[in-house]
């Protein structure tokens, strides 16, 4: 996999959709979803779920907790905040991925 690059990154109601500069398959999500929670995030991943189609990885960053989603069919990248109410942290994942814009 390159050099993880992310051309949109965009607030949806309650979540983040990130598109990714490069396709992805289910041999990369794992190293990708690393990237994001722990390089440009600084966050502790506490799961990570796989399916058919799809790859999901919780974190932590402070007290909040996160879903990073993907569905490789889609090429679909997005994460939703656990809470029902949009915080700091969600705030900061935005901007924070926003600076890592190519």
């Amino acid at each position: 996999m390159q050099q993880l690059a992310m051309t949109h990154v965009k607030q949806r109601e309650h979540c983040i959709d990130i598109r990714l500069a490069q396709s992805f398959d289910e041999d990369d999500v794992e190293s990708i979803a690393e990237s994001l929670i722990q390089r440009h995030l600084d966050a502790r991943t506490i799961e990570n779920i796989s399916g058919a189609d799809r790859f999901n990885a919780r974190f932590i960053l402070n007290s909040s907790t996160f879903v990073l989603n993907f569905e490789i069919y889609s090429q679909s990248c997005w994460i939703d905040i656990e809470s029902s109410e949009l915080n700091n942290d969600f705030y900061h994942i935005l901007t924070t991925l926003q600076q890592h814009i190519r």
